[in-house]
C-alpha cells in the first residue's frame, strides 16, 4: 500500500524516502537548552519557600519539539520535585535525547509505527517527525494509532496533535491510559 508516490515532474519515488530520518541534533539541543531555562524559572516559582517543593509532582504532556524542551525542564527539576507521569506525543528527534522511565510513575509515547511488525504504511507515517522509539523507553511504553484511525493518518495528519484525541479514549485497564491527576 502506497509504497510509491509521484512528486513534481511526475517522478515516481519511494514514499518512505520522503521522510526526514536524519535527526536535527542542533535544533534538539537548542530546544532542550530553552527547556532548562524554563525549568530554572519553574523551580524558582515553586520554591518561594526554599526547599519546600519536594512534595510537588510534575506531570508532562509534550508534543513534537516540546519533547526536547521538556527534557530540559526535567534536567533542571530532577531531585527537586516528584515526577508523576510523562506523556510524549509524536516527539521530534526522539532518539536525540533520553528519558529515564524509572524516575516516573508512568511514561507513554504515542504516534505512528515506523518500524517492526504491523508498521503503518509509508503514506500513513508522520512526515513532520518520523516516529522512532524515545531513547530509554521500551516497545511496551509505546502506543500506536488504532486501526480505526488510519483514515486520519498521513504525512501531516499523523503529526497533528488534534488527531490524538483517541488517547483520551484508552480504557482504564489498557496500556497508555491517562489517569486523572
Amino acid at each position: 500500500m502506497c509504497k510509491y508516490t509521484t512528486i513534481t515532474g511526475k517522478k515516481k519515488v519511494k514514499t518512505i524516502g520522503l521522510l526526514a530520518l536524519k535527526p536535527n541534533i542542533d535544533g534538539f539541543r537548542l530546544r532542550k537548552k530553552h527547556g532548562r531555562i524554563a525549568g530554572k524559572n519553574l523551580n524558582q516559582i515553586l520554591n518561594e519557600l526554599p526547599n519546600n517543593s519536594l512534595n510537588d509532582t510534575l506531570y508532562i504532556v509534550s508534543h513534537s519539539m516540546g519533547y526536547a524542551y521538556s527534557l530540559g525542564i526535567i534536567e533542571e527539576l530532577r531531585g527537586k520535585i516528584q515526577f508523576g507521569a510523562c506523556y510524549i506525543i509524536a516527539p521530534e528527534n526522539a532518539r536525540s535525547g533520553k528519558i529515564n522511565k524509572d524516575e516516573w510513575r508512568e511514561v507513554w509515547q504515542y504516534g505512528a509505527k515506523l518500524y517492526g511488525k504491523r508498521k503503518n504504511a509509508p503514506c500513513l507515517q508522520d512526515g513532520v517527525a518520523p516516529q522512532v522509539c524515545v531513547k530509554g523507553l521500551k516497545e511496551s511504553n509505546r502506543i500506536y494509532f488504532p486501526k480505526n484511525m488510519e483514515r486520519k493518518m498521513g504525512y501531516f495528519q499523523s503529526h497533528f496533535v488534534g488527531y490524538f484525541t483517541w488517547i483520551l479514549d484508552i480504557k482504564k485497564d489498557k496500556k497508555g491510559h491517562i489517569n486523572q491527576h
